[in-house]
Order: structure tokens, then sequence, then C-alpha cells
């Protein structure tokens, strides 16, 4: 079996993002400690985006960390029309 060394970087940002997975709130979708969950994931893909050897790879990064923070900010403004 090859294995492909991995940089520093990318295996930090992997570890950021394994970390922050780990930290998802339990409970309701619809809080605003979920939707801070979601903007920290989106954080973590980015910089996970910034170290990816592969074009393809970095296009889907960007997109999830695109579609956490669209997530985070329906939420909030959920939370918000609540009152």
């Amino acid at each position: 079996m090859n294995l492909v060394p991995v940089s520093p970087e990318l295996r930090a940002a992997l570890e950021s993002l394994r970390k922050v997975r780990s930290e998802k709130p339990g409970g309701e979708r619809d809080t605003e400690s979920f939707a801070a969950w979601r903007e920290s994931i989106a954080e973590a893909l980015d910089a996970l985006a910034g170290v990816l050897g592969y074009p393809e790879d970095r296009q889907r990064a960007t997109a999830e960390a695109a579609a956490a923070r669209a997530e985070s900010e329906r939420i909030r403004a959920a939370l918000d029309q609540r009152g």
C-alpha cells in the first residue's frame, strides 16, 4: 500500500474540521448554538479548501462551507422572526 504524504497544513485543517464536527450541539437544530456551530463548520471547511490539492476537492469544500453558512443564516433569521 502506497501512502501519500500529507502536508502539515492539510493535517491541521483536517484535525480542525474533525474537532469542530465533534462539538456538534445536541437537541434542536433551530437554536443559536447550532447556527454558531454551522458557522464554525464553514470556517473549518474554508481553511481545508485552502490546502486541498485537487480543484474538485477545493470546490466541494467551498460549496459545503457556503451551504453551512446559508443554513446558519436561515436559522438566525428564523430566530430573529420569533423575537
